[in-house]
């Protein structure tokens, strides 16, 4: 914990002990740490790289602003003059932007160029903007090294290729999501590969990606696995096999056979597991393998009690888990408490 010393003018009164901000936040609310941000510089420092850490743009944040626009230019015109007025020589300090409306590729411009520090961006709507001028736009980013879309991309163009490779080969995290109706077509993505040294985390969207990658690529460590498209399961079980280094997966109850789960099983570094079940029956699996790493299992799915034998098949070879993360809490009063009690897991309901 730092600690620091507050005094008044006069010296009559001190803080000896003085937590960080990150210490702090844990006891008392936001605003509460700003009213003690006014008589301490020390806090006003920590609290503006803090606060400003961090931009959301959605609807709420257009409501804050205080803009009611029928038009989306207008919109947008309004958020990039508020952002310039309020962020006035502080735009080096945001890292990460959550963008949940739609935009245009010139509001795109007009954003991205104010902050030039950007280490993470998470798009979250479909709407309006070009995948390939995006790309065009972030590129000057030195600092992105975390990228979450959703886009309906445009089919990629093979004279991008040295664009997509530059833009995304840097990159820790690409986490990607679009329409089902083009997941087989030359998406810019194609260009990933185990070159791809420095790529951490990594949303797999089609089997031409799977099978590029299928024989390793050792610097990954979090996947997920489109859950709307179906993969080919030799090939999947090919690339669970040959990347052992992996430390967390999300992947649907359509990907799995019993040479996938046991091949998930096998993995001695896997952490944290989720599994997406979408079907209302699954065969029970011959699960022979115990792993002893995993501690966190997420099971998404809502209602379907039949399944559950598939899931008591993968929990018991789960001999150190932790935490069972259940989004549907029926399903577990109904049929897992018997097997797994809260007294030797912790239920945390999603």
């Amino acid at each position: 914990m730092n600690q620091g010393v507050i005094k008044d003018k006069l010296e009559k009164k001190a803080w000896i002990y003085l937590p960080d901000t990150y210490t702090l936040s844990n006891y008392f609310k936001q605003n509460d740490i700003v009213e003690l941000s006014k008589v301490c510089k020390n806090y006003r420092t920590q609290l503006k790289s803090r606060v400003l850490k961090r931009l959301n743009i959605n609807t709420r944040t257009i409501k804050l602003l205080n803009i009611h626009s029928m038009s989306n230019r207008h919109e947008h015109e309004y958020i990039i003059n508020s952002l310039r007025l309020g962020f006035a020589e502080s735009f080096h300090l945001v890292r990460q932007v959550i963008i949940d409306i739609g935009f245009s590729n010139k509001f795109a411009c007009d954003f991205f160029v104010m902050f030039p520090k950007l280490s993470n961006i998470k798009i979250v709507s479909y709407l309006y903007y070009d995948i390939n001028d995006l790309i065009r736009t972030l590129r000057s980013l030195e600092q992105l090294q975390h990228i979450t879309l959703n886009s309906e991309f445009n089919y990629a163009n093979p004279l991008l290729d040295k664009d997509y490779y530059n833009f995304f080969y840097p990159l820790k995290t690409i986490k990607i999501s679009t329409y089902s109706r083009i997941y087989n077509e030359m998406l810019p993505l194609h260009i990933i590969g185990t070159s791809f040294i420095n790529l951490e985390c990594l949303t797999v969207v089609n089997n031409r990606i799977l099978s590029k990658l299928s024989n390793g690529i050792p610097s990954l460590l979090y996947v997920e696995f489109c859950q709307n498209y179906q993969f080919d399961l030799t090939e999947l079980n090919n690339f669970i096999s040959n990347n052992l280094q992996l430390k967390q997966i999300s992947i649907s109850d359509r990907h799995l056979d019993e040479k996938v789960i046991n091949s998930i099983l096998n993995l001695k570094n896997l952490y944290k597991l989720e599994i997406i079940f979408s079907r209302s029956e699954i065969n029970s699996f011959n699960t022979y393998i115990e792993n002893y790493s995993i501690k966190h299992f997420i099971y998404t799915g809502y209602g379907f009690i039949r399944y559950n034998n598939a899931v008591y098949d993968i929990l018991k070879m789960c001999k150190n888990l932790n935490v069972y993360q259940v989004s549907d809490i029926k399903c577990y009063e109904d049929s897992m408490r018997e097997e797994f009690p809260y007294q030797s897991h912790r239920i945390s309901i999603k």
